[in-house]
């Protein structure tokens, strides 16, 4: 099992050195899940190595929430296998000890201190009182909040809950991090704490695996990225190549409408539907690919916006994560 260290910072180490060959630390087969009737994994695959952040992406029901307890040895697939570190997380405790597994819930002990959170949970994952108070320490200053050690985890804001909440994922030194919509309900700076974390993580070379719905998050951690939908993976690469595969040089326009009872908002929604848009899985916004010229798309968007007083905003973009999330949900 990897130590982390005692520096300002925890660090994982390989303790099979850098001379052994890369091997993906997490892999995927064919994994297939029912419940009863209802099909929520179909033949999924997928790869994750070490010093890499993987990003699932899709629609709620897509299966997101039960490949990471799959992952995590919750849940018992159907058919396929499943692989962390060349072990079974059902049959294999040293398989399970290498995978810290953060869920969508914060689970915490409310009324014990920082410290005294990432004591507890070493001490469950079988290490020693000395060296699970050792691991806390290091770990508090991991996940930045060695100047709220002595605070209890009810007086934290919503982001140091989850960063404390990843940190008793790390407290038993795993080199696999298995995050379930890890900035759910955290402000703008938590956000930017938590992405900083799981980046330092990636360099400390944890493999990370994460679902999020945040495209803009997305967007910042993904050295790869996964769209699953309906419960297989329907494509997956690094973000840009995979953006340059779909939609090549195309933009993309993107309409904002004001309140569909607003007067003159029937007109906007026909005028867009007549140019191509469709609106978002959401409804605010919509959109459309071109490949015009940049002149005709400045000539469209001052054409439009003269004509269609309710539409608050029409931009230009390159096409984004959310672009192509939404062109495979858009199939089906």
């Amino acid at each position: 099992m990897a130590h982390p260290d005692t520096e300002e910072t925890a660090t994982y180490q390989d303790p099979e050195g850098p001379e052994q060959p890369q091997v993906a630390f997490l892999t995927v087969a064919g994994a297939s899940f029912s419940y009863g009737e209802r099909s929520v994994l179909r033949g999924l695959d997928l790869t994750v190595d070490r010093g890499e952040v993987f990003v699932l992406l899709g629609p709620n029901g897509a299966g997101k929430s039960t490949l990471v307890r799959a992952i995590a040895g919750r849940v018992t697939l159907t058919a396929g296998a499943i692989s962390v570190d060349g072990g079974d997380p059902l049959r294999s405790s040293r398989a399970r000890r290498a995978c810290g597994f953060v869920p969508q819930r914060i689970a915490l002990y409310e009324q014990l201190t920082v410290e005294e959170n990432l004591r507890v949970i070493g001490s469950i994952m079988g290490l020693r009182p000395s060296v699970a108070a050792n691991r806390a320490k290091t770990v508090v200053r991991a996940i930045g909040l060695a100047d709220r050690a002595d605070d209890r985890a009810v007086e934290l804001s919503g982001g140091m809950r989850r960063r404390l909440n990843i940190g008793m994922a790390l407290v038993h030194g795993p080199r696999l991090l298995v995050l379930d919509e890890p900035t759910a309900g955290v402000d703008v700076a938590g956000r930017r704490a938590l992405v900083s974390l799981i980046l330092r993580l990636r360099d400390q070379g944890l493999a990370i695996l994460l679902t999020t719905h945040d495209m803009e998050e997305a967007e910042a951690l993904a050295d790869q990225v996964g769209i699953i939908v309906a419960g297989s993976i329907h494509a997956s690469g690094p973000p840009r190549e995979l953006i340059a595969e779909l939609f090549g040089s195309s933009k993309e326009l993107v309409a904002s409408v004001g309140p569909q009872g607003v007067e003159g908002g029937s007109s906007a929604h026909f005028t867009l539907m007549r140019n191509g848009f469709r609106p978002d899985a959401r409804g605010d916004a919509w959109r459309v690919l071109v490949k015009w010229s940049d002149p005709d798309i400045a000539d469209f968007i001052e054409h439009v916006l003269t004509n269609e007083p309710v539409l608050k905003e029409l931009r230009v973009r390159r096409p984004g994560l959310d672009t192509v999330l939404a062109h495979f949900t858009r199939k089906r």
